[in-house]
Parts: C-alpha cells; structure tokens; sequence
C-alpha cells in the first residue's frame, strides 16, 4: 500500500488522502449523466417533503387543542411552503436539462450545494454510488445552470485553472490558448493555490480543469459571485498522477465565456 501523502510516484492532495492506493477497485473515468444527481435529488426531496407532511400529522392533534385556527395555519403555510420548493426544484431541472433561463437558475446551484449535495451523496453512497460519481453528475447540473444564464466576459479576465497533475504534453498545448482566446491559465497544485490566484486576478468567468473533489470545493467557493464552468479530468492512473483532459470541452468553454460560440 502506498504512503497516503508522498511516494515516488504521485503527491496527493488533500481531497484523496482517504485513497488507499489500489488501482483495481478505482474509478478512472467517470462520467456521469446530470439525471443522476436530478433523480438522487428529487428522492432528497420526496423525503423531506414525507417526513414534514409526517411530522404536521403527528402534532396536528396538540395544535388543534391549543386553536383549531393555528392547525389550519401550519397546514397552509406548510403546502405553501412545499409549493414554492417543488415549483424552484422543477424549475432548476428544466435549466439544467435545457439550458435555458429560468427565475432560479443562481438559486438552484446554491441550494444543490448548501443542501442537495450533502444529502445526494450518502444517499446514493448507500445505493454503492461512489461520491466521485454524484459529484461529477452535479458539476454537469451546475454547468447546465451556469450556460442558462448567458453570461460572457468579452474585456479578457477570463481565467483558466489547470491541475499541477495534468500530463505534460496536455498543459503545453493549453497554454496556447491563452494567446488564441486572450485568457490567462494558470497551472496550480492544489484548491488553496486556485483560490490565491482566483482571488488576486478577480475574474469575470472561471474555467477549471481538476478531479470532481477539487470542481465541487471550487464551485463552493466561487459560483455565488463568478460564473464557472467545471471540466473534470480522467485519470487513467489514479489521482494526482497524469491525468488527462478532452481539450474540445475545454475550448467549447472558453468560447462560450468569450462569445465566440
């Protein structure tokens, strides 16, 4: 087993230092479609909704004894309530699956993070979904969501964030595109250095290029204030080490922050 921090192979970051080293049971390439992180979502939601109704049963008897009226209140309110969210959850659907605007396109990557994405995970972990799956389903969802709002930067402070772990031969090519699309990219080896160089260029728009643990913290991070548009990496042989990229995703969004598509 290999040494969880260093080895002469890889130097894991902080986001795989419970990844014990086998590469038979790892999972390379995932990729997954945004319908799995909708449906795990939506079964969140089923359940919330069933313990809420649930619990209003359960002391519907105790509030009719103390005014029949406020029995009456909590179940308005409550129906209004779930109104509002199932109305907002098929709303961020329909965007992410359409990338078409809606009201609560911002709203919906908020809450998927704040609330969706803690509850999608153990969720589907128990179903034997890795995390790493679920996460790559969502940055899909918020790349959806971020398209349907149509936001470009067209003044150049677009900014490209590259892993240290990305093949040699892949990070020279991508740094051509700095000179064909007039953004700066940047190689960092980790979430803390990405933040650091976020922070100091004080960019419009966000490309990242990192595993699904590293997007997820980035989109945490940055989606309230800066649109981002997320393209995880395979990694043939395992975290940290030679990953790799399909550099036509990475164009397409560039473009699509540059308004040349």
């Amino acid at each position: 087993m290999m040494d969880k921090r260093n080895s002469k192979e890889r130097h894991l970051g902080d986001e795989w230092l419970d990844w014990e080293g086998n590469l038979e049971e790892y999972e390379s390439n995932v990729d997954e479609g945004k319908r799995l992180f909708i449906i795990f979502s939506g079964i969140v939601l089923i359940i919330f909704l069933t313990a809420t109704i649930f619990f209003l049963y359960m002391i519907t008897p105790r509030l009719v004894q103390i005014s029949p009226a406020l029995s009456s209140a909590a179940w308005i309110i409550s129906g209004a309530l779930a109104f509002c969210i199932i109305g907002w959850f098929v709303l961020m659907v329909r965007s992410a699956l359409t990338e078409k605007p809606s009201l609560f396109s911002f709203w919906g990557k908020r809450m998927s993070i704040n609330y969706f994405i803690p509850l999608a995970t153990k969720l589907g972990m128990k179903f034997g979904i890795s995390k790493d799956r679920i996460w790559n389903s969502f940055i899909k969802v918020s790349n959806s969501l971020t398209r349907s709002r149509r936001q470009k930067t067209f003044n150049g402070r677009l900014l490209v964030l590259l892993p240290r772990c990305l093949k040699p031969s892949l990070k020279k090519e991508l740094m051509e595109f700095s000179k064909c699309y007039h953004c700066k990219i940047s190689v960092v080896p980790g979430g803390m250095e990405a933040r650091k160089v976020a922070y100091d260029y004080k960019p419009e728009a966000i490309v990242g290029v990192a595993c699904e643990r590293d997007l997820l913290v980035g989109i945490q991070d940055f989606a309230s204030r800066i649109p981002v548009l997320g393209i995880p990496n395979q990694r043939p042989e395992g975290p940290c080490k030679d990953c790799t990229v399909d550099l036509n995703q990475i164009k397409d969004a560039i473009e699509f922050f540059t308004g040349k598509k």
